[in-house]
């Protein structure tokens, strides 16, 4: 990970702010409405080709670029999801009645001057649409990290004056209140045409109920049951999965601790294993953790041990691979909220520190490390375990730096 990214966010470092320069300015230059490998290419070669530059610097770049791309592919990956599958489906068949009544036109007219162009028989993905709005992504100010929510506005308010449709999507998606009220832009006529269209997509077909009556709200949220009604169910389960927070955040207004619970415990596992939605990450973990938090930490162990960190151990991994499997163990740890971290890394005796001694992981033990510097308790029960192991050892040596990192802790801490 860049230092963009790992600076503390209050107060970046300066190379942090000069590194976000120079990559977003090659978004801006060079991206476009181009595909994001052609432009990820082009951008690669174009630094490996910087003479008279620092390797050390180059490298940081190139992982910029990197974190940079990450972004890209996970907005454009979250926001084919606002397309409705049978909307796209009828987009294919035009295009392919187009290509057959093409084809018919050459065989039976072969004097004409007219061929079918290759142009008019592409089908394009979902993916595709989204690329004429690149050029309106607003990203955070100390961060390579797209802001989903100002750039939906920015899109809506320059791009969709006169795309209703598009406009109604993003507003649904974003909760966009007062937006979705305003009968002069959504009235009853064209908010009739939107649900035969878009009546299929659980997002849009909630929103189209509640707007059309209020008391809907009411009879969806059914507060003298556990179970939330089905058509909210499925909007929260999109939102929650594809990190619509601001949605998730409208909705959970309503909800009864047990229907929060329900939902959460349902949806966690998914989606807390999952890089791309941090922000909805956190805010599920705060929620559940203060409902439950035994619950949570039983239902995060065994994924976060089996599937994450031992991960870290599958022979024939290269670099690369092995760093990304790191890079998704730190961002669990730094997602998730301080009360879950610390039961997961003291967990059976605090296993993760213990084994990551006996397989000599140090990268790993600092990592754990670092989450339990506020907490004298655990430092010592962590030493204490690792004392344990440092009797047994015969060969001391490899054990003596785990020690050691843990008796400084310790007397920072006193």
């Amino acid at each position: 990970m860049s230092d963009l990214t790992n600076s503390n966010q209050k107060h970046p470092k300066l190379s942090s702010f000069a590194l976000r320069k120079i990559i977003l300015t090659m978004v801006t230059a060079k991206l476009r409405w181009r595909r994001i490998e052609e432009f990820r290419e082009e951008c690669r070669e174009y630094i490996i080709k910087w003479a008279k530059i620092n390797e050390v610097i180059r490298l940081q770049i190139l992982d910029g670029l990197d974190e940079a791309i990450f972004e890209l592919k996970r907005w454009t990956e979250k926001h084919t999801q606002i397309f409705p599958e049978e909307e796209n489906l009828a987009i294919r068949k035009a295009a392919l009645r187009q290509k057959a009544q093409s084809l018919d036109c050459s065989k039976t007219n072969t004097t004409s001057l007219y061929k079918p162009q290759r142009t008019a028989m592409r089908i394009l993905e979902k993916s595709e649409y989204l690329r004429i709005f690149y050029d309106c992504l607003i990203w955070e100010k100390t961060m390579i990290k797209i802001n989903d929510f100002a750039t939906a506005k920015n899109i809506v308010e320059s791009q969709c004056k006169n795309w209703s449709q598009l406009k109604f999507q993003f507003a649904c998606c974003y909760a966009m209140e007062e937006l979705l009220e305003d009968e002069r832009i959504f009235d009853k006529n064209r908010r009739r045409a939107f649900k035969k269209k878009l009546d299929n997509h659980p997002i849009y077909h909630f929103w189209l109920r509640v707007l059309a009556d209020r008391q809907e709200w009411t009879k969806l949220y059914r507060s003298d049951r556990l179970i939330v009604d089905q058509r909210l169910m499925l909007a929260f389960k999109f939102a929650i999965n594809n990190g619509f927070i601001e949605l998730v955040k409208r909705l959970w207004d309503g909800l009864s601790e047990g229907q929060m619970e329900a939902i959460g415990f349902l949806c966690w596992k998914k989606v807390c294993f999952n890089l791309q939605h941090p922000e909805m990450v956190r805010f599920l973990c705060t929620v559940l953790c203060r409902i439950n938090k035994r619950g949570m930490a039983q239902m995060s162990w065994n994924n976060f041990y089996h599937k994450t960190y031992q991960t870290l151990d599958v022979e024939g991994l290269s670099r690369d691979e092995r760093l990304e499997r790191f890079k998704k163990l730190e961002c669990l740890l730094e997602n998730w909220c301080d009360p879950l971290r610390k039961i997961i890394l003291s967990r059976e005796n605090f296993r993760v520190f213990t084994d990551s001694v006996y397989y000599n992981r140090p990268d790993s033990f600092l990592l754990f490390l670092d989450y339990l510097e506020d907490s004298k308790h655990l430092i010592n029960g962590a030493k204490k375990e690792v004392d344990r192991i440092y009797e047994r050892k015969k060969d001391k040596k490899n054990v003596q730096f785990f020690r050691q990192q843990l008796i400084r802790r310790q007397t920072a801490n006193e």
